[in-house]
């Protein structure tokens, strides 16, 4: 009986174990993009202020934008994480006062390990008060790699008068919560003063769309070569303070033809900043692109007219072939897409998950 005590005693322990383990892995397996084929990998969250919308998602920033600063060296040697870079984009000024209501902050966070599970909480100050802005999920950063840029899209939509504000990043251990790094005005001067308004002060002349967020993901890569067959959109278009109608195209660059069509929807109704409106959108690659390095660019219109409100190109080229690029090459150029959202009475999706992991291939490319 002993001995059987003992035999039972072990197995419980191997079996406790092999459980742990189980868990930790099923938990790496989510969250970590590197387990995932896609080219890109984003967590997308609601953010955490009344009267703003904030969500994220990884990225790859151009290289050359990595400037490197003596305070975040200094701090690499003494903390397991730590900012290397940081960057402030203005996107949406409405009554062109040099205010904006709509802007894009990005960071690069290095580590000493060889990847850390992080999550990110950002805010906004007037000098007197403080205010959560966004709060993200999980995301992965991998030593200290230039590819896993997380950047952050936020519309202040109600609340926030005009005037400068500073900006505060926050990095906490996704496991402990611990806070490990703070980043401010203080550390990089971009983060002092920046120019704001919410979108009700935002509107004087006009309350044209914009596309406030989209997340890209690449699918349907049979041959295994690094090229894809498949894009897959969600793209969401605000209208501050009103209704509009309004279509959404997908256009892509050949070096040879120019811009072309791959996508447009039917009409579809916006309003406000709401998320409900998320258009999904599908396209499928059929014949005559043969294997390159493709840029991308999302355009709205209006609904009746066609007339252009607005574009946004994707910084990226995405790695894309058609389907019968292995075989017989077709002068015919031909794809299939189809796109469906909110405004079409569906129920919004959730945003595709990606991290932005660049491919850098030098075969047959036009650039």
């Amino acid at each position: 009986m002993k001995h059987l005590a003992r035999i039972t005693i072990f197995i419980g322990l191997i079996l406790a174990f092999a459980f742990a383990a189980g868990v930790q892995a099923a938990e790496s397996g989510s969250t970590d993009p590197s387990a995932d084929s896609s080219i890109a990998s984003t967590k997308e969250a609601s953010s955490n202020a009344e009267g703003t919308k904030s969500s994220g998602k990884l990225i790859t920033k151009d290289a050359n934008k990595k400037a490197d600063r003596s305070l975040a060296a200094t701090r690499s040697h003494l903390d397991p994480v730590w900012i290397h870079n940081t960057w402030v984009d203005y996107v949406t000024d409405i009554d062109g006062d040099g205010f904006y209501h709509h802007f894009r902050f990005s960071f690069d966070a290095d580590t000493h390990y060889v990847s850390q599970a992080l999550y990110a909480e950002v805010y906004l100050s007037d000098g007197q008060d403080q205010w959560r802005i966004f709060t993200s999920n999980t995301f992965w950063i991998n030593g200290s790699s230039g590819g896993d840029v997380y950047e952050i899209s936020t519309s202040l939509n109600e609340g926030y008068p005009t005037q400068t504000y500073d900006l505060t990043l926050r990095l906490y251990d996704a496991v402990t919560h611990e806070l490990l790094t703070e980043w401010d005005y203080l550390d990089d001067s971009e983060l002092d003063s920046l120019f704001l308004e919410d979108a009700d002060r935002d509107t004087l002349f006009s309350s044209s769309p914009y596309i406030h967020h989209f997340e890209l993901n690449l699918r349907d890569d049979f041959d295994a070569d690094g090229y894809y067959s498949q894009v897959n959109m969600e793209v969401d278009v605000d209208a501050p303070n009103t209704r509009s109608d309004i279509r959404i195209g997908v256009e892509l660059y050949d070096p040879y033809d120019g811009w072309e069509s791959l996508y447009l929807s039917n009409e579809i109704s916006i309003s406000g900043s709401t998320t409900h409106d998320n258009q999904s959108i599908t396209i499928n690659l059929d014949q005559g692109y043969p294997e390159d390095l493709y840029q991308l660019r999302i355009t709205v219109y209006e609904a009746v007219s066609r007339a252009v409100i607005t574009t946004e190109t994707i910084s990226q080229t995405v790695a894309l072939e058609s389907l019968e690029h292995e075989g017989d090459t077709h002068e015919h150029r031909s794809s299939s897409s189809h796109g469906h959202g909110g405004a079409m009475g569906l129920l919004a999706l959730p945003l595709i998950a990606l991290g932005i992991i660049r491919k850098q291939r030098s075969r047959k490319s036009h650039y």
